[in-house]
């Protein structure tokens, strides 16, 4: 098999692991010594370099710079509108539900609540969808922890598990069915009108 630097070979007919030099490593079923694995998730870096897990922790820690980077500089005009303030121009709708049935879907409101969330409209946001709230406070979170990471890694210091975890999705998922359930049954079966 082919070699990676200096990590092992793996045999993936769980009878062992051939090191570079030729020699016999451990069983396959035996946890590796660089990481250990959960569920086929490789957590502690595993066997990534450095580079690697600094890379990773980066990528995430520019996406949620830039999503809440462009959060603060869009405005919400209206109900429904986004805008872009330089040149006061909405931007088009992409939900595809919206379009085709003049219904609101589950995640209708999302990026409005973003906005109104970045320039401190909480009350605003919560109307718009409340299921970003949640979703807000995770994105935010992830700059002080993804440079915390990297700061770790950079000092060789054991990295936090930052696997992914559904403990933040079942919640966000929760409020986004609830918020939307209840707005269908608002609008449609006691007012007898679709979602505007």
């Amino acid at each position: 098999m082919k070699s990676n630097g200096d990590r092992p070979n793996v045999n993936l007919s769980n009878q062992s692991t051939r090191a570079n030099d030729g020699s016999e490593g451990a069983s396959i079923s035996e946890p590796f010594e660089e990481g250990r694995h959960t569920e086929g998730v490789l957590i502690h870096g595993g066997s990534r370099t450095k580079s690697e897990r600094q890379l990773h922790h980066g990528l995430i820690l520019l996406s949620g710079i830039v999503v809440l980077t462009l959060a603060a500089s869009l405005r919400v005009r209206g109900d429904r509108e986004v805008v872009v303030p330089v040149w006061n121009k909405p931007l088009p709708s992409f939900c595809l539900v919206r379009r085709l049935f003049g219904l609101d879907c589950p995640g209708c409101g999302l990026t409005r609540s973003f906005i109104c969330l970045a320039h401190g409209e909480i009350v605003t946001a919560c109307r718009h969808n409340p299921a970003a709230v949640w979703l807000f406070s995770l994105v935010v979170l992830q700059i002080p922890l993804r440079t915390l990471q990297i700061w770790k890694i950079h000092h060789g210091l054991q990295e936090w598990n930052s696997t992914f975890r559904p403990w933040f999705v079942w919640p966000f998922l929760a409020i986004l069915i609830g918020q939307w359930s209840i707005k269908f049954v608002n609008s449609w079966l006691i007012l007898g009108v679709p979602m505007q």
